[in-house]
């Protein structure tokens, strides 16, 4: 989970109870803006990403220039991706 101020932004991604996973690495955004988490779930791989898009025309741009750079800085391009 990654949360923004107490009214407003935040994140999270939630799995069943039960569920066989095994979190690698993940990256929070203090902002609440997104939450990016290396998983492996049945012996696969997975990269599940959770974002809150900025409302704003000009930060649109930025935020998913940003998460590019995130994305490929961290080598997470490898596993299958999940973007809700």
């Amino acid at each position: 989970m990654s949360h923004g101020s107490p009214n407003s932004l935040g994140v999270a991604i939630l799995f069943k109870k039960g569920v066989d996973c095994v979190i690698h690495s993940n990256i929070l955004d203090p902002a609440g803006c997104n939450v990016i988490l290396k998983a492996e779930i049945k012996e696969k791989m997975y990269l599940l990403i959770d974002i809150y898009e900025p409302n704003k025309n000009s930060n649109i741009v930025e935020f998913f220039t940003d998460l590019g750079t995130i994305l490929q800085k961290e080598n997470l391009d490898e596993e299958e991706n999940i973007v809700p």
